[in-house]
């Protein structure tokens, strides 16, 4: 079977900024903090980026999977800190690292990315193959040795990869640690990769379809407001975040650019400004899909209720 189709191409994404340093990092102790482009991960210093590169395998794969089902993700500092705040990991007092926790894991990503999950604990080849027939893709645990499978396994478990189809009875899967192209987009022998798998995994239920039933919502200027505008449009910006809109699309001037601002300061996914109905409705077409859904909020003096109008097909009126 091939990798299960998704609205995105599943990207390639390694745990490490630089992959080409990935085999000095596992092999040759170079330390992660000479990694150049540290920066990339969104840490905001080389050494919570040395800290943490070894060990966020698990938000390597939640990027990949998100980006596949929205086209775009958090950087993985981003994911990291929202998985803390849901104990997906946990610091110890000595500085070591517990996790990846899977049931904390699953809460995190159903409550902050809306991506349902199911924690397996019997991840046969057989459930394994289930999983991705259904169009899932799974997180799954194996030895950190898999990228090089030519030796024998030295245990199972302990790393995540992220597990993308079965074609032709092998395994394809994305390895986080992969220290060559072939290690990062991997596909081995069923029997080969059950060799390090540990059969614990976490199956994430993305479909096609999954990201076409994006909530979008149209806000207007609210220029009744007075002196509280500013603050007012902000909060609305803050609130679309934090209810589940997908995309928030700004109309007007300078107004307009508070709840955009921040919305995306609150990560919601896409945000765009346009400066008028005409240029809004055809932003709109543009990113409409079946299973789209749509809310207009605007005034009477914005004229707003003619992007409903157009995108409905009714004739545009200017009451």
């Amino acid at each position: 079977m091939p990798e299960s189709p998704q609205r995105h191409p599943i990207p390639t994404v390694t745990q490490y900024a630089t992959p080409d340093l990935i085999a000095a990092f596992a092999y040759e102790g170079r330390p992660k903090a000479d990694d150049p482009n540290w920066a990339d991960s969104g840490a905001p210093d080389r050494a919570a980026y040395a800290h943490w590169a070894g060990r966020w395998c698990g938000m390597a794969c939640l990027h990949m999977a998100l980006h596949a089902r929205d086209g775009h993700a958090p950087t993985l500092w981003e994911l990291l800190q929202g998985a803390l705040k849901f104990g997906a990991y946990q610091e110890r007092e000595d500085g070591t690292v517990g996790g990846l926790f899977y049931r904390q894991f699953a809460e995190y990503a159903a409550e902050a990315h809306r991506l349902p999950t199911e924690v397996i604990t019997d991840l046969t080849p057989e459930r394994l193959r289930a999983e991705l027939d259904a169009g899932h893709l799974v997180i799954t645990s194996v030895h950190k040795e898999i990228r090089r499978p030519d030796r024998p396994a030295p245990g199972r478990g302990g790393h995540l990869v992220l597990v993308t189809g079965h074609p032709n009875g092998t395994v394809a899967f994305r390895n986080p640690s992969g220290h060559t192209p072939e290690a990062v987009t991997a596909e081995l022998p069923e029997d080969v990769f059950d060799q390090f798998a540990s059969h614990r995994g976490i199956a994430l239920h993305i479909k096609a379809e999954t990201s076409e039933s994006r909530l979008i919502a149209v806000l207007g200027e609210m220029r009744e407001l007075g002196d509280d505008a500013v603050e007012g449009h902000r909060a609305v910006g803050r609130d679309a975040a934090e209810h589940g809109i997908d995309v928030l699309l700004a109309i007007g001037g300078d107004l307009a650019k508070q709840p955009a601002l921040a919305a995306g300061a609150a990560s919601l996914p896409e945000v765009a400004i346009c400066a008028d109905n005409p240029t809004a409705t055809a932003y709109l077409q543009s990113i409409l899909r079946p299973g789209g859904r749509v809310l207009v909020k605007g005034a009477n003096g914005g004229q707003h209720w003619q992007i409903a109008q157009a995108l409905t097909g009714q004739p545009i009126t200017d009451h």
